[in-house]
């Protein structure tokens, strides 16, 4: 599946823009068809702007279905394509997909996200996301995020892969908070933990119809990529459209006591599945029996047997030899690869717990390593620095960005504790202890 991309699609030309993370798997994916490759980033690649302007110097017509175009897109295109018209009500692809073909929409359920996780309820969160609202004089606030709507009324839902969040609305004000929802998604608990803390289930499709009948005047606040052209055409004029990062994005910068004791109680736990499956790890790949996807369901079983599993936080990066060096890699039992007794294999995953998320990454020695694997700072420097967000335009790792996240690592003792004192250069094993790999 390849995401963070666009395609546009003329009369006589189609392209794909896509990012350095996806090269790779959108030009296998790519080869066959008439479909060319954009590589968003490279000097020799041509943006989306640049590239409609080639083929309709003078000015054209661009359509595009708004309810999936955020709003900051959408004004950027209007920013560098200022002669184009744009139609942003219209569905081609919808129009055409068969719909045998075309996956059903989510159906997960809502469920409770409890106060003993939170550390603050929905009454005190919505109150306090009011007070924000009051002292910035915003009459509305409108929330298309889904992970922002799940941390305010604390609810849950699977409608994401590896993401626990349900496909809704919210529209705030001093008197009301609406959820638009798909109705069947709500259980009567949760529709009376919602009732109770003054939340109005409505329709999702009527969000539109109520974002128009906000009075003139009034001051209504959203955040420009998190919300779409669809529901941004909707607003009635008069209203004072106010931009900026959601209140909610900033409240959750602000962990309250609970949340960081179940975080560290969460890490603790994974820990507990990571040491488990190294250990596993150590004793079977001499088997030759193991591969990058048997790795990959193995530290899934071990996070599953953990207190308060939900699921994998993100698909997990499983990756022997060179596959490491390829970003967001995706093992499969298609092409199954053998994790030899020989070299690196990369092990980027986390998990969703009741109490916390995690996010780690380990490099792992699994045997004898050649000399340029020990040596090549570079190389491990660029791996790490694509496992730890140091990509900058066109999929280039930035090294000094990578330099100082290991130095930080290391200061706060995230590597373990090290000295630099020196040591016997021969390891001490005691004669009268078994060896041990307690998981």
């Amino acid at each position: 599946m390849l995401v963070c991309a666009r395609a546009v699609i003329t009369t006589k030309k189609s392209g794909l823009w896509t990012d350095g993370r996806y090269f790779i798997q959108a030009a296998k994916e790519l080869a066959v068809g008439e479909v060319e490759l954009y590589k968003t980033g490279l000097p020799e690649s041509i943006s989306i702007e640049e590239f409609l302007l080639q083929e309709f110097p003078n000015r054209g017509k661009i359509a595009f279905d708004g309810n999936n175009t955020s709003v900051a897109e959408y004004e950027n295109l209007i920013k560098k394509l200022p002669n184009f018209e744009f139609i942003t009500d219209v569905d081609y692809v919808g129009e055409i997909w068969n719909e045998e073909g075309r996956p059903a929409s989510p159906d997960s359920k809502v469920y409770i996200f409890d106060e003993k996780y939170a550390g603050e309820s929905t009454s005190d969160r919505l109150a306090r996301l009011r007070a924000m609202m009051k002292e910035r004089g915003i009459d509305y606030h409108f929330i298309g995020s889904l992970d922002d709507i799940a941390y305010v009324l604390n609810i849950r839902a699977n409608d994401v892969q590896c993401n626990p969040v349900v496909i809704s609305y919210l529209l705030v004000s001093d008197k009301a908070c609406n959820l638009y929802i798909d109705k069947s998604k709500l259980s009567e608990e949760v529709a009376n933990y919602l009732k109770e803390n003054n939340v109005c289930i409505k329709p999702y499709e009527v969000i539109g119809r109520d974002v128009s009948d906000i009075e003139a005047r009034k001051t209504l606040y959203l955040e420009p990529r998190k919300t779409n052209v669809a529901v941004y055409s909707s607003i009635a004029r008069g209203v004072n459209i106010v931009t900026g990062t959601n209140l909610t994005s900033l409240m959750k910068c602000h962990k309250n006591e609970i949340e960081i004791k179940n975080t560290k109680n969460a890490y603790i736990k994974d820990g507990v599945a990571l040491v488990r499956f190294l250990n596993w790890l150590e004793t079977g790949i001499p088997t030759g029996t193991i591969t990058e996807m048997i790795a990959s369901e193995k530290l899934l079983e071990f996070r599953k047997q953990q207190d308060l599993f939900i699921e994998d936080s993100f698909e997990s990066i499983s990756a022997y030899g060179a596959n490491a060096s390829m970003p967001h890699y995706k093992p499969s039992h298609e092409n199954p690869v053998k994790v030899e007794p020989r070299g690196l294999y990369l092990i980027d995953s986390g998990g969703h717990y009741l109490d916390g998320t995690t996010d780690i990454t380990r490099t792992i020695a699994v045997g004898k390593l050649k000399e340029e694997e020990m040596t090549d700072v570079d190389t491990i420097l660029e791996s790490i620095g694509r496992r730890r967000g140091c990509l900058v335009s066109g999929g280039v790792v930035d090294f000094d960005k990578a330099r100082r996240i290991i130095l930080q690592d290391y200061r706060n003792t995230k590597l373990g504790v090290i000295t630099l004192d020196q040591v016997d250069e021969e390891p001490y094993y005691p004669e009268d202890v078994e060896e041990s790999h307690n998981g």
